[in-house]
């Protein structure tokens, strides 16, 4: 009976941990959705909008290409702008390029437009939300919150199917731009993540962050914040060693 009463106070403080972790990974059910589209929507694309096959490859194929683009942005942005806000400057492109392929089935250049911001700012989604989900976390549901990114890109994915039982790609897109929304209407009222704080050496913001996910209760805060500041000191300290010349670092390893 204690071991249950302590599992129920232990849930009700970690509660906006899970909110947290499911709203950022809303990013994932968007990308899930994009991936999702090609199986019902190429072949009506085929039979009821008559492209060819080599149209009907590249509408496929360019999105993966989108995500091979847009993951090499996010390290030049993600320490510069915060993990939240660069998910939430996604989501305009994200919508744009839905509506490209909504006005465009009929003009093959929006759709392959569309196809490629789509799978551009899902890419992008596959670094930024695990990150953010797991620097909101307590290490004892790190992992269990870690797989919610998967979870709800495999839940997009079957979402995305169900919608092509309407046979209509116009509708089918449209039904796939209520990822992008639910995600910015969950994730607007989530704090950014401490990590972020403390990289940018902002600590009271960090412990406000950190009060937010982890209760007005949790007596451990000044603990996690200061494994923060180590973690955030070996990243500085690999960042300087990076930046200096490999016969430099040889020869102060010989010294």
């Amino acid at each position: 009976m204690a071991e249950k009463q302590e599992f129920k106070v232990l849930l009700r403080r970690r509660w906006p941990q899970y909110i947290g972790a499911i709203s950022a990974c809303m990013g994932g059910f968007s990308l899930g959705c994009g991936i999702g589209w090609s199986a019902p929507c190429v072949e009506l694309l085929k039979e009821v909008h008559m492209y060819d096959i080599s149209a009907i490859a590249l509408i496929a194929a360019i999105f993966p290409l989108g995500a091979a683009c847009g993951l090499p942005i996010v390290p030049f942005l993600i320490d510069k702008i915060g993990r939240k806000w660069l998910m939430l400057s996604l989501i305009p492109a994200f919508i744009l390029g839905w509506v490209f392929i909504i006005i465009g089935v009929s003009v093959f250049a929006l759709l392959v437009v569309g196809r490629f911001l789509t799978g551009a700012c899902g890419g992008m989604f596959c670094v930024i939300v695990p990150m953010y989900s797991a620097e909101i976390s307590e290490k004892q549901i790190r992992g269990t919150l870690g797989i919610f990114f998967q979870l709800l890109l495999v839940i997009g994915i079957l979402y995305a199917y169900c919608c092509g039982y309407a046979r209509n790609v116009v509708t089918t897109t449209g039904l796939c731009l209520v990822g992008p929304i639910l995600f910015v209407i969950m994730m607007i009222f989530m704090p950014e993540s401490p990590m972020f704080y403390m990289v940018k050496r902002n600590e009271e913001a960090a412990k406000k962050s950190m009060r937010f996910f982890r209760g007005p209760d949790y007596e451990d805060i000044d603990d996690e914040l200061a494994i923060f500041k180590v973690s955030v000191l070996f990243y500085l300290i690999f960042s300087i060693s990076s930046q200096i010349p490999l016969s430099h670092r040889r020869q102060s390893l010989l010294l």
